[in-house]
């Protein structure tokens, strides 16, 4: 993922929503609120699985949306 019309690239939050359901994320600027690209990720969770297999659904999604941009580009993860 480019990180586009930015000057100062280390300044992205990774915010989440995490529910019984699912998982939102986007990379947020954390001065003016917009989203990275306009691009907002999902991850359906069965609520069902068990939390082991919850967790690790989790964590690959949280792995796998650190990898998008360039780790100096991040800031936090909320």
């Amino acid at each position: 993922m480019a990180i586009k019309n930015k000057t100062n690239v280390s300044e992205y939050c990774l915010g989440m929503d995490v529910g019984g359901t699912h998982i939102s994320a986007a990379f947020i600027h954390k001065y003016d609120s917009s989203i990275l690209n306009d691009r907002i990720y999902n991850l359906k969770i069965n609520a069902k699985d068990s939390a082991s297999t919850i967790l690790v659904g989790w964590s690959d999604f949280i792995a796998s949306l650190i990898r998008e941009i360039p780790v100096e580009s991040l800031c936090s993860i909320g």
